[in-house]
């Protein structure tokens, strides 16, 4: 089975796709209307996604005790750390 990525990695994957479309916006003062909402709408979208996501992990640590809390939490991070290692590494030796 193939794990999907947590939750630091998804927020970090929305955020920097909300930045490049803010970018997109500010590069380009003069594009259509349809085009800014269709862009505006995307951001929303990111948006609402990753506060989905940060109350799915509220939730799910609603009814654990702090310690066990903690200690998941640093192995997410642990996780999220080593997971952005590897992706520079594949970047600067296969690219």
């Amino acid at each position: 089975m193939v794990q999907g990525p947590d939750t630091n990695q998804k927020l970090s994957d929305n955020y920097s796709k909300i930045k490049e479309t803010e970018g997109i916006l500010a590069k380009n003062p003069k594009m259509s209307k349809k085009n800014q909402a269709v862009l505006q709408d995307k951001i929303a979208g990111l948006v609402k996604d990753s506060s989905n996501e940060i109350n799915k992990t509220l939730n799910r640590f609603g009814t654990l005790p702090i310690e066990t809390i903690k200690e998941l939490s640093a192995i997410e991070l642990e996780q999220f750390k080593i997971r952005k290692q590897l992706e520079g590494f594949d970047k600067k030796f296969y690219f």
